[in-house]
């Protein structure tokens, strides 16, 4: 059972198409495409997944206030290329790998090339922190730099991005998958879950338990 907060759970659904398909994977990875540098392919096939006599099948995928369509939808942020460039500036040398896979289509156009097949399910929270709570100063501070931008709720994932039922590009679980997909809600508002603690909150585990149960 892979079970993984946040960008652990792209992370999970990342090791759920290797473990389903470590051949496809293999090939996409050594065709360099999706603009991963040799680096991080070289690094994958480390690994040795293509040597495997039997990969593990996961029984259930589970993904707490996981942004699978991106820490900033499309509609959030209409600067991300000046803010990246910010962010570079103010705090280098930045390694922006990880940054870009939250941040643009990349992760996610290669999760196109995928079908899996198991138990799925996605909590969200969204609560807003004390960095949500300036989320007005901060997004005043930048509009002075010429960079437009909307906080999300926590500032980290809404929840729409949270549902893969919602994801802005297919994906390998409700769209060429055979997944058996939940997207849960803890609160109706979810105003009462923490991004950064969700793991705590009661309500989220007993979901968890529950699926690991009938798992």
């Amino acid at each position: 059972m892979l079970i993984g907060h946040s960008m652990g759970g792209l992370l999970c659904r990342v090791a759920n198409t290797i473990f389903q398909d470590p051949g496809l994977f293999d090939h996409l990875t050594s065709a360099g495409q999706h603009g991963y540098n040799r680096n991080d392919i070289v690094e994958i096939g480390n690994f040795g997944f293509r040597y495997a006599k039997k990969m593990p099948t996961p029984s259930l995928i589970a993904m707490l206030a996981t942004p699978n369509s991106g820490a900033m939808l499309h509609g959030q942020i209409s600067g991300i290329p000046a803010l990246l460039k910010l962010a570079a500036h103010l705090f280098p040398p930045t390694n922006l790998e990880s940054v870009k896979d939250l941040t643009t289509d990349r992760l996610f156009r290669f999760l196109e090339h995928f079908s899996v097949a198991g138990a799925g399910i996605s909590i969200s929270g969204s609560k807003g922190n004390r960095f949500a709570r300036a989320s007005g100063t901060i997004s005043g501070w930048l509009g002075s730099k010429g960079i437009r931008i909307n906080m999300p709720n926590d500032l980290v994932v809404e929840d729409q991005s949270v549902d893969l039922n919602s994801s802005i590009l297919p994906n390998e679980i409700t769209h060429f998958g055979k997944e058996k997909y939940l997207h849960a809600r803890c609160y109706t508002d979810c105003t009462d879950v923490w991004h950064s603690n969700i793991y705590d909150d009661w309500n989220v585990r007993d979901l968890l338990v529950d699926c690991l149960q009938r798992c």
